[in-house]
């Protein structure tokens, strides 16, 4: 018999066509609209020609838009944490389970300009992360860059060496563990990269 742990795995999970076309067009629609007349205070500009915002937090949202896209993000969520393996003999005893509505969720909107990128960067203090993407095709690939290979510690023959991207496709979600360094390619395209990106903590115990 052989037997297989997990003590050390990095699981990436996309959820193809979360969003419909016509969902993605509405959050687009609705994005930009709160871009041009943002609230005072609320325009962050964490990467060259990347626009950030809360409109949902500001009434740039109609409530069920913003409901719409909480239940997708919880949703997903979960589809994330049942996807992991549970490990066996941890020292700690507090692999739970999680149900939808067992997430803390903090979301944002956000509009590359042709020409923006993101550069490098994880969600600290942050569970899980993650990006839906409404107006993204063609706008550059998003790259995950895991530790082990970014300090060199591990040899060109393990099988996991090296980074992992993704060209993003409107309607999918795209979630990973906060702790994950990743960033976003140059937007090369002639359109805006339009999207939601946000963190979540389970609602449990440490």
């Amino acid at each position: 018999m052989i037997e297989t742990n997990v003590i050390d795995q990095t699981n990436i999970v996309k959820i193809d066509s979360a969003f419909t076309i016509e969902e993605c067009m509405e959050i687009s629609n609705a994005i930009l609209a709160y871009k041009d007349n943002p609230s005072p205070n609320d325009t962050v500009a964490v990467n060259n020609g990347v626009w950030s915002g809360h409109p949902h937090q500001h009434n740039g949202f109609p409530l069920p838009l913003t409901q719409l896209i909480m239940s997708r993000i919880k949703n997903a969520c979960n589809t994330f944490y049942n996807s992991m393996p549970a490990p066996a003999n941890l020292t700690r005893n507090n692999y739970n389970k999680i149900g939808p509505e067992d997430w803390d969720i903090m979301f944002w909107a956000g509009v590359g300009e042709p020409g923006s990128e993101n550069r490098e960067h994880t969600h600290t203090n942050s569970f899980l992360s993650g990006t839906m993407y409404f107006q993204s095709e063609g706008t550059g690939k998003i790259e995950f860059m895991p530790y082990l290979y970014v300090y060199r510690t591990m040899l060109p023959q393990w099988p996991y060496y090296g980074s992992s991207f993704y060209d993003p496709l409107d309607g999918d979600i795209l979630i990973f563990p906060s702790y994950l360094l990743h960033r976003v390619e140059r937007n090369l395209s002639e359109f805006q990269r339009i999207n939601i990106s946000f963190n979540a903590i389970p609602m449990m115990g440490p």
